[in-house]
């Protein structure tokens, strides 16, 4: 496993969740949350205008798009964003602490 080249993998999967965001008229902000052996646990995109909430950020989206998973699989994950995560983000996600890596990619691929 390259790490470099899964980086630009899930980066891409991210970049694709913004690009959809944009393409509905939303915020183009996408996030992928990837386990800690590289499986795709979620990806999501920021749906504040689509849905008219203020919580249905990328990261939100992500997670909540990985299902009902226990909490010993998000452990050694890495979320994947195109933007800095909000201060919402960073604080009220539950898993949090069990994200080694968080990689953010502030200027697009």
């Amino acid at each position: 496993m390259n790490p470099m080249m899964d980086d630009a993998k899930f980066y891409a999967i991210a970049l694709e969740e913004a690009r959809k965001g944009f393409d509905e008229g939303g915020i183009p902000i996408g996030a992928a949350l990837v386990s800690s052996d590289g499986r795709l646990l979620g990806r999501g995109r920021n749906l504040r205008v689509q849905l008219g909430s203020p919580i249905h950020h990328g990261e939100t989206s992500a997670l909540a798009n990985s299902g009902r998973l226990p909490a010993s699989a998000y452990k050694g994950s890495t979320m994947y964003t195109t933007l800095s995560p909000c201060d919402m983000c960073k604080c009220a996600t539950p898993y949090r602490p069990s994200w080694p890596r968080l990689q953010t990619d502030h200027n697009g691929l």
